[in-house]
């Protein structure tokens, strides 16, 4: 009976394997299908998720928002800003820990850190305000960045706290990177050919800006020193507008797409490229996200990284 069974049953496997391998990834790269070496952390429209390197989705979460940054914790919790509120959940999908804006407005929040005292940095984009926040949901420490205007959609983007005590603050509109002192003096200041979205601070100094036409590397004086211009990534692929910015191991750079064009296989929603500027792989499915602002590599084990986590 049983080898009756296992024969008749022989056939329908192979045939289900068969058309497993035959799936389209939705991943392209090189001749090789090269695909991304660990699963990905991404906050695509008004849902999070962790992908495995196949693509597969391994673990999703439902903000209410559209979700801007995204940070997977030493915890294993996820942290995360969609415009209404700074939000901590857990592995099993509980929120821990919540802050919303006192200035009401559903754009208020849209980037996010944790701090090494377990404080959360929030961008305060409605206020243009970068908060720190402690375990209570108490703001401790204000820093008023301007230009801003209250309520204003265009006020902050991301923003980091450096090793150093500053603050890293992307001025959207203004189209601005600046570096303030805890008391708000601008010890650096750069000027972008578009808007400012996402800024990172390496350990040599150097500054990497995500500014939806480009992802643009300036030293520490402020000079550009690299550039990758969207446009003129590959002839036949199309990047939407590049925001989050991830600094990999390998030197490399993972990039978080706005408005990916995606309909006809040729764009992509997040993308990894290489510092010749070559496109590594790419995430291209049109039935995902039309946005995936926020996108951080883990490890095999779907870890944050270890070490300094460059995003």
């Amino acid at each position: 009976m049983a080898r009756t069974l296992a024969r008749a049953l022989t056939p329908l496997l192979w045939a289900t394997l068969a058309l497993a391998a035959d799936a389209p990834s939705p991943f392209h790269g090189t001749a090789e299908g090269r695909a991304p070496e660990g699963p990905m952390l991404v906050g695509g429209d008004n849902r999070i998720v962790i992908l495995d390197p196949s693509g597969a989705i391994t673990w999703e979460y439902k903000p209410t928002g559209l979700v801007h940054d995204v940070w997977r914790l030493p915890n294993g919790n996820v942290l995360f800003a969609d415009g209404g509120s700074v939000t901590e959940v857990s592995p099993d999908k509980q929120v821990v820990w919540r802050f919303r804006s006192a200035s009401g407005k559903g754009d208020a929040t849209y980037g996010c850190q944790r701090l090494p005292d377990g404080k959360t940095l929030v961008a305060e984009n409605a206020t243009g305000r970068i908060l720190e926040v402690d375990a209570k949901g108490q703001v401790t420490f204000s820093l008023q960045c301007e230009p801003h205007q209250d309520g204003a959609h265009g006020n902050l983007r991301l923003a980091r706290k450096l090793d150093n005590g500053h603050y890293l603050v992307c001025l959207k509109d203004a189209r601005l990177v600046r570096e303030y002192t805890p008391e708000g003096q601008i010890v650096m200041e750069i000027k972008l050919p578009d808007i400012a979205f996402s800024a990172v601070r390496t350990p040599d100094g150097t500054t990497l800006v995500g500014c939806l036409s480009h992802v643009l590397a300036f030293d520490a004086q402020g000079k550009l020193t690299w550039g990758f211009d969207k446009d003129e990534a590959q002839p036949d692929v199309r990047v939407g507008n590049i925001t989050g910015v991830q600094l990999l191991p390998s030197g490399h750079l993972l990039l978080g797409i706005y408005a990916a064009d995606t309909a006809d296989g040729h764009g992509c929603n997040f993308l990894e490229v290489d510092r010749d500027k070559h496109i590594v792989w790419r995430f291209c499915d049109p039935h995902f996200a039309h946005s995936s602002m926020a996108v951080e590599m883990l490890d095999a084990d779907g870890k944050a990284l270890s070490g300094p986590v460059l995003r």
